[in-house]
């Protein structure tokens, strides 16, 4: 992983291993995204029911991810009623904050 995000993400002192400042932050996106993950489970397990689903994507997500994964999401599930907003990274996790939108996407 380390090499893939071209940062140091543990220090390794004689037996311990530690997260960096860097591993910190890539370890809080994980436990966002998996709490969103959960959650998105947890909605579209709803399959025979009207259901609700606003998120926010950044542009290059948007643009290149999403339409044939959203194509695909309503195609499975008919009822579902999506909103997506792209913005910003900083401006989606203020959405999110908010409680604007029910999770967010973005790359790293």
């Amino acid at each position: 992983m380390e090499e893939s995000y071209g940062v140091k993400l543990f220090n390794y002192s004689e037996k311990t291993l530690a997260l960096t400042r860097e591993g910190r932050i890539l370890y809080e996106f994980y436990v966002a995204m998996k709490t969103s993950s959960d959650k998105i489970k947890t909605m579209l397990a709803i399959k025979g029911e009207n259901t609700s689903l606003k998120f926010s994507t950044t542009l290059i997500i948007g643009e290149y991810t999403m339409s044939r994964l959203l194509k695909t999401l309503l195609s499975d599930y008919p009822l579902i009623d999506i909103s997506m907003v792209v913005k910003n990274t900083e401006n989606l996790l203020l959405y999110l904050q908010d409680g604007k939108i029910d999770f967010a996407i973005l790359e790293l």
